[in-house]
């Protein structure tokens, strides 16, 4: 009823983690009280000796246990998704299928108590049939995980359990009472069986209890009287009792030993692992032995004794014992016994580890404390230098930022004042370079000021930078100011402006003159507002002497007429009808001064002359009789009679309108003369358009002369050659202060005694006015200096009207703001020089272009360098940045992004005249108004000192990740090469040394180099054998005591000469040994319980470029990874113990023990894979083998030559599957009895039957003699072959196809290969 204990490594039929692995022992030592009922359930489920199927509602294997599955040669996996009617059959199927249904899918859907049994067989996978009785009930409600490893079958229609069917086989009755009375009882083992399963689980730290539990186990359930637990001691020539446990007297003993040398045939038969099951105890030679010794007191005749085995090897047994004869020990008593020993060796492997587990962790558990110590040692007095520095380092940057701060705002007053200047302002150096420019000055170019300082005015001003420079040198050379010059300056337009310039001398801290501070003023508008004022006297000059002319010719002929008129008054009484009109023309004649003449009587016209009638527009001749009302505009209506009865000799101004309609002003002179005896009156009209035009534009010129004076910032004043005053703008008041009396004195000295009173010194001033005065055409420009601490600018030129001087204006400027400026300018000059240049830090400026402008003496003094040397080129290709392209690049790239505005930081190192500094490096834009980049900052902190504090911490961080990470490598991995590789390269990187090795002892203390990591250029060791006679008399009780040997200088060390010359063959210039050491590895002797540390090797580090002087840190971690080896060596050790006892299970699992091919489990595995791998270009093929007649061989020959023939046979075959190509991996294996397979991977029909005649072919060679065949005289064999086909949907299709074609070569006379149809 029970099976066996299963030993396999298949993850889904090991239940090995309720034995073994720490991780998972550990795990379930914390466990909840849930999980360990859980764990329970699952034991029983899987072991309880009977056939589980778990069922949806249509029928199909939800879950089957592992029993079951056994019991069926069938995988736990493999049932999953098929359907329970293909391998249960009973008599009466739809009746079966018909209860499943109701059982399965209730009507009323609520499931039944009820349940349904029937008697029916099981078909297991290699065709047996096991009749069994089924009983089915439907299960609750629970909710299932349904996993998705079905072997690639769909589980997407999958229901939820529904059934629990279980199958109990039916077997024969046996007629003995005591085999009745035996299965009768035997349900109780199972529940026996799951109560030690959980008390396995819940006392794995109490193996005393577990034991005892396990004695009284066997005595209740084998019919036993006695039963113990037996351990072999360490040399295996003894036995101790752990526990017995007798039923009669309910009582536990121990401390009972028996020994080798008392029974030595006892003890040999032990040695094959093999089960001793006796009825007579003292007839038995293997016992025998014992009966006096130990088994007559007792009264003991019945021995049982099951082996425990543990890691590989036979540790103990578990003994039944047994008082008369009551039959032979049942298999039944000899499975139980079995599984109790497998409780046993289960728990004795967790305890051990247990143990070992404890002792490990106790060991790291002591290093990590002392290593935390000092490490927290360390952090502490590195956290307090770090602190202290920190400190200085935060009030060095508050003084620095306090220093910023001041700066920036003397900066931002600077930039405000200076840019506030209405004035264009340039600051030039000696070399006429432009050091600072305002937004004025830069505005007349049409860039910003950052682009335009560091030019030199050559590039801004080409042509006339000459003329400039030159005017500059006299400022520079004579060291006084050149005010009021008026010049022409180019504009970004292209076009020229007039400007008045002051260029005054720039003095830097010494009194030195180191450039020139030009202010020009534009005054183009005022040019040209005095040039039009010009043009405009001139030409009303000319007109007035025109119209002089004129006035003065007319009073000429005036005079004329009227005396010619008085003789013709004279003669008017005897002058005829031709008189008259020669009289008449006369008189229009003498008018002709002006442009028109008529003759009128009243309002009628008489007679006009010829420029009146062309004035009008018509006829000479069609003006007679005409009205002057008609001439006249009706506009001038309200005029006419004012004009028609005008006195003689006045003139009145009226409006005409001409024939065309054209409207025109007119004077009108009237004169009464007598004409043909009747008085008239001559009528003379001149026309004023003219002349109202030029009073119109006078007019205009006057406004827009009287503005230009008003909005001008000067304050302006005209006065005659004589001094006095003609006119003055409202600025001249208010700059002089000049109140209304003084404004209408008309004496001159009043006004020249309000203003010396204000000037500082008034003689000075009256004697510059005087000499202006004596020379008429004299201009000139002066300072005036007020009591109350104003600045006037004073300019005074003639006025002209042609070439004629007809006074002189005087025009005053306030440039009060602009000394302040000028002296302000300087002040903050020489302050920004002094904070600039007292900064610990390296501070420059920068064009856009990378260019340099500026650098602060810190910087200049690291690198021991003048400004003059470098200004103006390029800051990559400076002193600071070595020669280094990378540096180079680096920055050019960091001036590029920071050109377009972004800020850029990064550490970079600095080549000084004496030293090499790590900074802290920025580049930051600098913007104008318009967002524009037009200067860079670059500033640089020194953080050698933090760097190399952060290093010394980093080092220390990554000594701590690497020794964990080793710790943790360890750990997680049992590959000692591995741990080896990676710890030497990892440890030779982090100590930046040339070489790093593991050297290993032999037990002569001769040794080799079994690990290296070796740089580049440097000899490799590995491999290398070294022998030293003198290291086993002398240091090995050193290294055992953990001497670390630090070598600086292998020429400096007292180092014998032949170990210098071995070392400088090696290229070895210094370097550090570490031992490694397994403690208590080795039993010390004559003591066998007291064990000693072992010396396995050495750690060493080779330092071959130069001397090194060894840090602690550096000997502290390879003392610490030495330490870390020692305990991956002795896991290493104890695992490949594991792997080789695992290796020896995984064979007895997987191997025929007779012929040592593969056998039926492992064959049913790799076809299973193969046929799921397989595909139409990758055929899969079997070959079935049976040894023709050999149950005659056997007969004939007896069952030991059967077994040497199967065995020469299996390996025939096994050959002819080892010599095939290696990428047809062929398996052989023993199918059951004289019967084999070979299974052949991406191998096609053809291919396969060639294999199977080879493998005919060798056995035939091998000439193994069968009289008794019927085919032939020597041992023959016959074989199918089968190939997958579309029609095959499992692999058991592909081993019937493989059969029927063997049946195929039997009945074809054997000794022959068959292909399957």
């Amino acid at each position: 009823m029970f099976a066996k204990k299963s030993h396999s490594s298949n993850p889904e039929t090991n239940y090995s983690h309720l034995l073994d692995t720490d991780g998972e022992f550990a795990t379930a030592k914390l466990s909840c009280s849930h999980q360990v009922e859980q764990d329970w359930y699952g034991t029983l489920y899987e072991n309880f000796p009977g056939i589980y199927f778990v069922l949806d509602a249509l029928g199909r294997v939800f879950s089957l246990n592992q029993f079951g599955a056994s019991r069926l040669a069938y995988k736990p996996q493999e049932l999953i998704c098929h359907s329970i009617f293909n391998i249960f059959y009973c008599q009466e199927q739809g009746k079966m299928q018909a209860e499943f249904a109701g059982l399965a899918q209730p009507e009323n859907g609520t499931p039944t108590p009820k349940i349904a049994c029937w008697e029916g067989c099981l078909t297991c996978k290699d065709g047996r049939i096991i009749r069994v009785k089924a009983t089915a009930r439907p299960m609750p409600a629970v909710d299932w995980k349904i996993e998705e490893n079905t072997n690639g079958r769909s589980i997407a229609n999958f229901q939820r359990p529904a059934v629990l069917l279980v199958c109990e086989e039916i077997k024969a009755v046996s007629q003995s009472p005591t085999s009745l009375n035996a299965r009768a009882n035997w349900r109780s083992p199972t529940l026996a069986i799951a109560k030690l399963a959980k008390s396995q689980l819940k006392e794995r730290n109490n193996i005393e209890d577990f034991i005892r539990e396990v004695t009284e186990t066997a005595v209740s359930i084998v019919n036993c009287d006695r039963a113990s637990i037996w351990l072999y001691g360490e040399d295996k020539t003894q036995l101790h009792c752990i526990d017995l446990y007798e039923q009669n007297t309910k009582l536990h003993s121990v401390q009972i030993i028996i020994t080798a040398s008392d029974c030595p045939a006892y003890f040999q038969a032990l040695k094959s692992a093999s089960v001793i099951a006796t009825v007579a105890a003292e007839n038995d030679p293997r016992t025998r032995e014992l009966v006096g010794l130990y088994l007559l007191d007792q009264g003991t005749t019945s021995l049982l004794n099951v082996p425990i085995v543990l890691a590989g090897q036979m540790a103990g047994i578990v003994s039944a014992e047994r008082q008369g004869s009551d039959g032979d020990w049942t298999e039944e008593e000899h499975e139980f016994t079995q599984i109790l020993a497998d409780f046993v060796s289960s728990s004795l492997s967790a305890s051990e580890k247990l143990k070992l587990e404890a002792l490990r962790h106790e060991q790291q558990q002591n290093l990590l404390t002392k290593y935390y110590d000092q490490l927290e040692e360390r952090v502490e007095r590195r956290t307090a230098e770090l602190k202290k520095a920190n400190q200085k380092l935060q009030q060095e940057i508050i003084k620095r930022k306090q220093a910023e701060a001041e700066l920036r705002l003397q900066q931002q007053e600077q930039q405000i004042i200076f840019d506030s200047v209405p004035a264009m302002i340039w600051l030039k150096d000696t070399e006429s370079r432009l050091l600072r420019i305002n937004q004025a000055a830069a505005a007349s170019r049409g860039l910003p000021a950052a682009q335009l300082e560091g030019k030199s005015f050559y590039e801004i001003y080409p042509d006339e930078a000459e003329q400039y420079y030159l005017e500059d040198l006299e400022v520079i050379h004579s060291g006084l100011p050149k005010q009021g010059q008026v010049e022409l300056l180019p504009t970004a337009s292209g076009q020229k402006c007039w400007v008045r310039t002051d260029k005054i001398p720039y003095r830097d801290e010494t009194g030195k003159v180191a450039g020139v501070i030009v202010f020009a003023v534009d005054i183009t508008d005022l040019i040209r507002v005095e040039k039009e004022l010009r043009e405009y006297r001139d030409r009303l000059a000319e007109k007035v002497e025109k119209r002089t002319a004129m006035y003065r010719q007319a009073m000429t002929a005036l005079y004329s007429a009227n005396t010619q008129l008085q003789q013709l008054i004279n003669n008017s009484s005897s002058s005829g009808e031709n008189g008259s009109s020669h009289s008449a023309a006369r008189l229009l004649e003498c008018e002709a001064y002006f442009e028109a003449v008529a003759v009128a009587d009243r309002d009628t016209i008489l007679s006009v002359s010829s420029n009146f009638a062309e004035l009008f527009g018509y006829e000479t001749a069609e003006m007679a009789g005409m009205s002057l009302l008609e001439l006249l505009s009706p506009k001038s209506y309200k005029q006419a009679p004012q004009m028609i009865s005008a006195a003689s000799n006045t003139v009145c101004e009226t409006i005409f309108l001409k024939r065309d309609g054209t409207a025109f002003p007119a004077d009108v002179r009237s004169k009464f003369v007598l004409w043909e005896g009747r008085l008239v009156q001559v009528k003379a009209v001149r026309d004023l358009t003219e002349r109202k035009l030029t009073a119109a534009e006078l007019e205009r010129s006057r406004s827009l002369l009287h503005a230009t004076l008003e909005a001008t910032a000067d304050g302006i004043l005209a006065v005659t050659t004589a001094g006095e005053m003609i006119s003055y703008n409202e600025k001249l008041v208010q700059m002089w202060g000049i109140y209304e009396e003084v404004r209408n004195s008309m004496d001159r000295t009043v006004r020249l005694a309000f203003l010396t009173k204000q000037v500082k010194d008034p003689k000075a001033f009256l004697q510059r006015v005087k000499e202006f005065y004596r020379d008429a055409e004299s201009e000139g420009c002066d300072i005036l200096e007020f009591k109350d601490g104003r600045t006037f600018e004073r300019y005074t030129q003639p006025i002209r009207v042609g070439q004629n001087i007809i006074g002189r204006v005087w025009r005053f400027r306030d440039i009060t703001s602009r000394e302040k400026v000028t002296a302000m300018l300087g002040d903050s000059q020489r302050r920004f020089r002094a904070i600039f240049d007292s900064s610990f830090q390296f501070v420059s400026l920068l064009k856009p272009d990378g260019t340099l402008l500026e650098a602060n003496q810190t910087s200049l003094d690291f690198a021991g360098i003048k400004l003059r040397d470098v200004a103006n080129k390029p800051f990559w290709l400076l002193p600071w940045w070595g020669d280094s392209e990378e540096v180079q690049e680096q920055l050019q790239e960091a001036i590029s992004r920071s050109a377009k505005g972004e800020f850029v930081r990064y550490e970079v190192e600095v080549q000084g005249v004496n030293r090499t500094a790590i900074i802290d490096f920025s580049l930051k834009p600098v913007a104008d108004e318009t967002g524009k980049i037009v200067l860079l900052l670059p500033e640089g902190r020194d953080i050698t000192k933090s760097k190399q504090a952060q290093v010394a911490l980093r080092q220390q961080i990554e000594r701590e990740r690497l020794i964990a990470q080793i710790q943790s490598r360890i750990r997680s991995s049992l590959d000692l090469q591995d741990i080896l590789n990676t710890t030497v390269a990892e440890v030779r990187e982090f100590l930046a040394t040339d070489r790093v090795l593991v050297f290993r002892f032999r037990p002569d203390w001769n040794g080799d180099v079994v690990v290296e990591s070796v740089g580049e250029g440097w000899m490799p060791l590995k491999g290398m054998g070294i022998e030293d006679c003198c290291f086993a008399t002398t240091y090995i009780g050193q290294y055992l005591k953990g001497r670390i040997r630090a070598i600086e200088d292998i020429h400096t060390s007292n180092l014998s000469e032949c170990h210098v010359n071995f070392l400088e063959t090696c290229q070895v210039k210094a370097n550090l040994v570490v031992p490694i050491v397994q403690q208590g590895i080795e039993p010390r002797e004559g003591n066998g319980s007291c064990q000693v540390p072992k010396l396995w090797g050495l750690l060493i580090a080779h330092h071959c470029s130069a001397p090194r002087q060894w840090q602690q840190f550096d000997v502290d971690l390879l003392s610490q990874l030495g330490t870390q080896v020692a305990i991956a060596i002795e896991q290493s050790l104890l695992y490949q113990q594991l792997a080789a006892a695992n290796q020896r299970l995984d064979g007895l699992a997987n191997l025929d023990s007779l012929t040592q091919l593969a056998n039926r489990r492992r064959f049913d595995e790799v076809m299973n894979r193969e046929w799921e791998q397989s595909s139409s270009l990758e055929p899969l093929s079997l070959i079935m083998c049976d040894i023709d007649c050999f149950k005659l061989y056997n007969d004939n020959y007896g069952h030991q030559a059967g077994d040497a023939c199967l065995q020469q046979v299996a390996r025939a075959i096994g050959d002819a599957c080892t010599s095939a190509p290696p990428e047809r991996l062929y398996l052989a294996a023993r199918y059951g009895g004289e019967e084999f397979a070979v299974i052949l991977p991406n191998t096609d029909i053809v291919a396969a039957q060639a294999v199977a005649e080879g493998i005919r072919s060798r056995v035939k060679a091998l000439a193994i003699p069968h009289i008794k065949s019927v085919v032939s005289d020597w041992v023959t064999l016959s074989m199918g072959v089968a190939t997958i086909s579309e029609g095959q949907n499992s692999p058991k299709m592909l081993i019937e196809a493989a059969d029927k074609a063997l049946y195929g070569a039997k009945s074809g006379g054997r000794d022959r290969v068959a292909i399957s149809d």
